[in-house]
C-alpha cells in the first residue's frame, strides 16, 4: 500500500486526533486526545511549524502522521539547529507498515542539512510537544507500548542510546525522611513556595505553556540566600485527562550542580509535604537510568519506577539527500 504524504492543514485536526486515539488504543495505552488538547499540547506552541507535521493519506483518508520538531540550545533560550526530535508517530492499526516507513523516509529527507542527529522521543528539555500525553507522558522515550513503532524506526537505522525511567510517588503513603542531617538542615534553612509563576527560560516556558508551574526554593535562614530551587507543574484542569490529580517534577539538578544531596532531599521532601496537604494524589518525574544520585534520592522519598523508556537516535550524515 502506498500513501501520499503532505504537510498539516488546519482542517486536519479531527483526523489527527482520530489516528492518535486509534494508534494508542491498539498499543494498549488508550490516551485520548481531542481538538482542544491537540491545540494546547501541540498547535499553540510558538515553535510549532505545520510543515513538520506530516500526514499520510490513502484514498483521501488520513491513516498516519509523524511530527518532528526542533531542539533547544543548552540554556533553553533559543532553538538549536543541530538536532531534531520526532515527538509523535501514529499510524492507524489497519494501515500497512509500508505507510509508516514512507512517513519516516519523508521526514528524514525533509531534515535540513545542518541537522546532525534525529532523535525519537527525546527527553526533557527537548520533548517540546505532547508533555503529559501518551506512554510515559511523552517524557522517557519509547516504551514497551511502542513496540511496533520501534520496529519501524530501527528499520531506518535508529539505534537505542539513552535509557530513562519514569517514577511515581503515591502521596497518601508519603513520609518525609528524618535523620540528624535533615534536622540540622531544617534548623538552618527555610523552604518557600513562590507565589507568582516562576521566571523560566523561553523554551522551558513554552514547553510548560499548557501547565500550571510552581517552584519551591531552599533559603539559608541567616544569610537569606537562595541555595537551590525545584520546579513542578500540573496540567491545567480544563485539559486534564487523568482521573487523579498529578503533579510533575522537572528533573532536579544533580546534587553537585546545585545543592548537596541532603539539601536536595530536604527541599524535595518539604515540597512533597505541601502537595500532600493539598490532597494531590501523586507526583511523577523522570531520570536517566544511570543517574545514581537522583535515583538514590527518589528512592529515599518513596518513589517507585512506573515504567522504563528508551530514546533512539539516528546519525543524519548517513541520510542521502
Amino acid at each position: 500500500m502506498s500513501a501520499s504524504i503532505r504537510s498539516f492543514r488546519n482542517t486536519d485536526v479531527d483526523a489527527v486526533c482520530a489516528v492518535w486515539n486509534a494508534h494508542h488504543a491498539a498499543a494498549g495505552v488508550p490516551t485520548v486526545i481531542d481538538p482542544l488538547r491537540l491545540e494546547w499540547f501541540c498547535l499553540a506552541k510558538p515553535y510549532f511549524d505545520g510543515r513538520h507535521l506530516l500526514l499520510a493519506e490513502d484514498q483521501g483518508r488520513v491513516v498516519g502522521w509523524l511530527h518532528y520538531g526542533p531542539f533547544s540550545d543548552p540554556q533553553m533560550a533559543d532553538l538549536s539547529h543541530q538536532a531534531i526530535g520526532i515527538s509523535a508517530f501514529c499510524v492507524d492499526p489497519i494501515a500497512d507498515s509500508e505507510i509508516a516507513l514512507e512517513l519516516l523516509d519523508h521526514c528524514l529527507k525533509s531534515v535540513p542539512s545542518a541537522v546532525e542527529a534525529c532523535y525519537f522521543r527525546p527527553l526533557l528539555p527537548h520533548c517540546g510537544f505532547y508533555l503529559g500525553l501518551g506512554p510515559a507522558d511523552s517524557m522517557v522515550g519509547a516504551t514497551t507500548a511502542d513496540a511496533r513503532v520501534c520496529e519501524w524506526i530501527q528499520a531506518r537505522d535508529f539505534a537505542p542510546v539513552t535509557p530513562a525511567c519514569q517514577w511515581e510517588l503515591d502521596l497518601s503513603r508519603f513520609q518525609a525522611p528524618v535523620d540528624r542531617q535533615q534536622i540540622q538542615i531544617r534548623r538552618s534553612t527555610l523552604v518557600h513556595r513562590q507565589v507568582d509563576e516562576p521566571l523560566l527560560p523561553w523554551w522551558q516556558a513554552c514547553i510548560l505553556g499548557h501547565t500550571e508551574p510552581t517552584s519551591f526554593q531552599l533559603t539559608h535562614r541567616a544569610q537569606r540566600r537562595v541555595l537551590g530551587e525545584i520546579l513542578m507543574w500540573a496540567i491545567s484542569p480544563e485539559i486534564q485527562a487523568l482521573p487523579e490529580s498529578v503533579v510533575w517534577l522537572w528533573p532536579p539538578a544533580t546534587p553537585d550542580e546545585q545543592l548537596d544531596e541532603p539539601q536536595l532531599l530536604f527541599l524535595l521532601a518539604e515540597a512533597l509535604r505541601e502537595l500532600q496537604a493539598e490532597r494531590i494524589d501523586c507526583v511523577r518525574t523522570v531520570s536517566l537510568a544511570d543517574e545514581t544520585s537522583n535515583t538514590s534520592i527518589l528512592r529515599k522519598l518513596g518513589f517507585n519506577v512506573l515504567q522504563n523508556g528508551m530514546v533512539f537516535r539516528r546519525e543524519m550524515r548517513t541520510t542521502s539527500a
